[in-house]
C-alpha cells in the first residue's frame, strides 16, 4: 500500500480508495522474461493489452539458456536484443534485472537497447555487503 501513497500526495487514504485508484491509474504491469521460451515469445507477450513493461530476469534467463550468469555470452546478448526489439515494436517499456555493478553493460542496456527500467541491486546482496562491512569493523579478538 505504501507504494500507492504518492498518488494521494502522502495523505491518509482508505484502503478501498487506494486500491481502486491505484488499479485505475497507478498500476504498472510487468511481464518477467526469464526463459528462452519467453524470449522466443516476447513479441506476443509485448503485444498483450495492459502489459506495460517486459523485464528480463537475467539470472533466471541465463540459467535457463545454459550460461549461468555469463552476461557477456552471445546467447544472453541475443536474447536481450530480441526482447528489446519486441518492446520497441509494441511501444512497451524495456527493463533488465539481475545485472549488478556493471556500468558497461548498463550503458548498453540504456544507450543501445533503450532500457528505461533497471533493477541494479536487490535486498539480499545489500544486506550481505552491509553485514560484511560490519564484520570487518570488529577487531579480531584472541581468547
Amino acid at each position: 500500500m505504501t507504494g500507492l501513497m504518492p498518488l494521494f500526495n502522502m495523505w491518509p487514504t482508505s484502503i478501498t480508495n487506494a486500491v481502486e485508484s491505484g488499479n485505475k491509474s497507478g498500476s504498472t504491469v510487468f511481464a518477467m522474461i526469464e526463459s528462452g521460451e519467453a524470449v522466443d515469445n516476447s513479441g506476443e507477450i509485448a503485444a498483450v493489452e495492459g502489459v506495460d513493461v517486459l523485464l528480463i530476469g537475467s539470472n533466471d534467463l541465463s540459467l535457463d539458456i545454459g550460461i549461468g550468469g555469463d552476461f557477456a555470452n552471445q546467447a544472453y546478448r541475443f536474447s536481450v536484443e530480441k526482447v528489446s526489439a519486441a518492446c520497441r515494436k509494441h511501444k512497451k517499456l524495456f527493463g533488465v534485472a539481475g545485472v549488478y555493478d556493471d556500468p558497461k553493460i548498463h550503458d548498453w542496456f540504456i544507450s543501445i537497447l533503450g532500457a528505461r527500467f533497471l533493477l541494479v541491486q536487490q535486498d539480499l546482496s545489500l544486506f550481505a555487503v552491509g553485514g560484511h562491512k560490519s564484520v570487518r569493523a570488529v577487531p579480531q579478538v584472541r581468547l
